[in-house]
């Protein structure tokens, strides 16, 4: 299942091409502005004439969180991570773009942007673009996610912090506390630093914990 999601200003064609060059598309979301109503009208009349489920969702194209509720809306609907989604970030306000762009990141989707070049063809002017490895949020949450921003509050000056006191603060028991701190290795979250201690001495027997910057993002984001 492949789920496209597009941002729609007053210019259809963005999204058109968009289209036309991605193949498989099974279910199009477009994500419009009242002033734009039209123009959305316009597009989902010619989803329907290529007999592909279309719907229309308004939003405010200068509400940064409304932007990201909106698609984290979609994404549940339409069944999480077992869902192919991609976004197209060509049209609508820049925030709008922003917005999209933010959200593709803990979502998984493949974010697509239409040149404007007529003289190439609908897939040379799509342009795929590079994103981070995703996190599967999934597994952050709970006492793992608890631990993700003790973490990123203890090392917030460049230091580390090592499992021992993790366990001391939280009481949550050795292996309850390795198995924490794996997931968030795994995910990329948190980076183990050989021979140094929590307090920032060297010490070869010891591993100490600190957040990457992928964390720190993603420890920010779940926090609000």
């Amino acid at each position: 299942m492949h789920v496209h999601i597009a941002t729609a200003g007053q210019a259809v064609e963005p999204v058109v091409k968009a289209f036309n060059a991605i193949p498989g598309i099974d279910k199009v979301y477009l994500l419009c502005s009242n002033p734009f109503r039209e123009s959305a009208m316009h597009l989902e009349s010619f989803f329907q004439a290529a007999m592909v489920p279309v719907e229309t969702r308004y939003v405010d194209g200068f509400d940064f969180q409304g932007m990201v509720d909106a698609i984290y809306a979609i994404f549940e609907r339409e069944g999480g991570k077992g869902t192919d989604f991609s976004i197209n970030i060509t049209g609508g306000t820049n925030l709008m773009a922003a917005s999209a762009c933010s959200t593709a990141f803990f979502v998984g989707a493949r974010i697509c942007y239409v040149l404007r070049s007529p003289e190439k063809t609908a897939s040379e002017q799509l342009i795929w673009i590079p994103t981070p490895s995703i996190p599967d949020l999934h597994r952050v949450k709970g006492k793992t996610r608890e631990i993700l921003s003790y973490i990123m509050e203890r090392t917030r000056d460049g230091g580390a912090v090592t499992s021992t006191q993790i366990d001391s603060d939280f009481g949550y028991g050795k292996q309850a506390v390795s198995y924490h701190v794996r997931v968030l290795v795994e995910e990329g979250l948190v980076e183990k630093v050989r021979g140094m201690t929590g307090d920032g001495r060297v010490d070869n027997r010891m591993n100490a914990l600190r957040i990457t910057g992928q964390g720190r993002l993603v420890a920010s984001w779940l926090s609000e």
